[in-house]
């Protein structure tokens, strides 16, 4: 029997890499930034402003503080609020208070990344955490991964 020899034809290949390689232009970043955005403002809500109130005055301060923007260079979207007081908000004060953490094993052991996090802060128990930043990265990072696997599954089909 002869030695049977086949040529690879790497063109398709090729093409494919070079697709991948501009792979951030096919992913939709501005929705998924005004998602991640949203579900901060729904977090916000769901731990502060639709709670019970308590001694301190609403102002919606916090809420017009929060925002979502595309980073530059990268892949991605930060998100924050820019309050004066949103950490205590985030992670809580005093006895209650929890660490980065214990605040990501909250947020990522829980299997409802699309919906807001609360851990039970009003305006009366306004001591405790009430996430709203890190679950609507958590959420933002999960919107992403999906959006990139697609964009991948598109080039390479």
């Amino acid at each position: 029997m002869r030695p049977k020899i086949k040529w690879l034809n790497l063109d398709e290949t090729l093409r494919k890499l070079d697709q991948l390689v501009d792979i951030e232009s096919q992913i939709p970043i501005e929705p998924i930034r005004t998602q991640v955005e949203q579900h901060a403002l729904l977090g916000v809500d769901a731990n502060v402003y639709s709670t019970e109130p308590g001694a301190y005055e609403r102002t919606e301060e916090l809420k017009r503080s929060i925002y979502a923007k595309v980073m530059s260079g990268t892949l991605g979207v930060e998100v924050g609020a820019t309050a004066d007081y949103a950490s205590h908000v985030e992670y809580g004060s005093s006895v209650n208070a929890l660490n980065q953490s214990q605040l990501e094993g909250a947020v990522t052991g829980r299997g409802k990344p699309e919906s807001p996090l609360t851990l039970g802060r009003s305006g009366v128990r306004w001591t405790l955490p009430g996430p709203f930043v890190l679950p609507a990265a958590v959420y933002g990072r999960l919107l992403l991964e999906k959006a990139f696997v697609s964009a991948v599954k598109k080039v390479w089909g």
